[in-house]
């Protein structure tokens, strides 16, 4: 169960991402107003930035989220 929660999770995040980055792959968005804006709590949505971070999906700054692989990322948000 909790691996469900956590890939329906990453998908809020990862279509939240797509949808907030900018032409040059930059979010400029914190933890806590992307938790906010899919509903979650900040601490579930910084452990999956980490995540993905270590993945290298995305590298994370104060209040910006900058995605090195888009494709990677789209396919997180399209997922069912």
């Amino acid at each position: 169960m909790e691996a469900l929660a956590f890939t329906e999770l990453e998908q809020c995040v990862a279509t939240a991402l797509v949808r907030l980055m900018d032409g040059d792959g930059l979010a400029r968005v914190t933890h806590e107003d992307l938790a906010v804006e899919i509903g979650s709590a900040r601490e579930a949505v910084s452990r999956l930035l980490s995540t993905m971070a270590k993945q290298g999906i995305l590298a994370m700054s104060r209040g910006r989220v900058q995605v090195l692989r888009r494709a990677a990322l789209q396919r997180l948000a399209d997922e069912e």
